[in-house]
């Protein structure tokens, strides 16, 4: 019993193993219940099944290559009108960054890039910002011709998305796949 109340609330709600689908189904209506449902069958198709995040409530994250490639946040608790989220992790977007380009993705890409907010005195700013953050201040770079000052990484993150933004989703994640296993390929043949 003396054990049961030393448990934080996440650790007793991880423990209850919550499953992604039945979040989704009590946690999301109407089209975000059923976008988000087809995402996550679209995910498991493709062999990126989501595990479910261990440091947080209602995320989860799928990892192609043992990195984490995509993940889905959730509302909080409760049937909810609220925001869903899916996060892309391009880390190797350089690599196919022209067929971004001639495919007309790039909008959607640099529409969610964030510049770092931090300073010592003030770090919330940006509610993406927690000091003290490694990132901070961020760095200047150029991602798909567009320039940005004190960049915070690229985590490409999407609110409610529809299903014009998840076929781009799709494309991007297939894309990113293709380049990690080209960079892993190489990896294994130079060994």
């Amino acid at each position: 019993m003396e054990n049961e109340k030393k448990r934080s609330p996440l650790q007793k709600y991880l423990d209850s193993k919550p499953g992604l689908e039945d979040t989704i189904n009590r946690t999301l209506v109407g089209d975000k219940k059923k976008n988000a449902l087809n995402f996550v069958a679209w995910l498991q198709e493709s062999k990126l099944v989501p595990k479910i995040n261990r440091g947080t409530y209602n995320d989860w994250e799928s990892h192609y290559k043992n990195k984490p490639i995509c993940g889905i946040g959730l509302p909080r608790s409760g049937i909810s009108d609220g925001i869903w989220t899916v996060r892309l992790r391009l880390i190797y977007m350089d690599s196919y960054s022209e067929t971004i380009l001639s495919e007309g993705l790039q909008g959607i890409i640099l529409d969610t890039a964030r510049s770092c907010d931090f300073s010592e005195s003030d770090y919330k700013k940006n509610a993406n910002c927690r000091t003290p953050k490694s990132c901070a201040p961020g760095k200047s770079v150029t991602i798909l011709g567009k320039s940005f000052v004190n960049l915070c990484g690229l985590k490409v993150r999407f609110e409610n998305p529809d299903e014009v933004i998840f076929n781009a989703i799709k494309q991007l994640l297939e894309l990113e796949k293709q380049a990690r296993d080209v960079y892993y390929l190489k990896n294994k043949q130079n060994k």
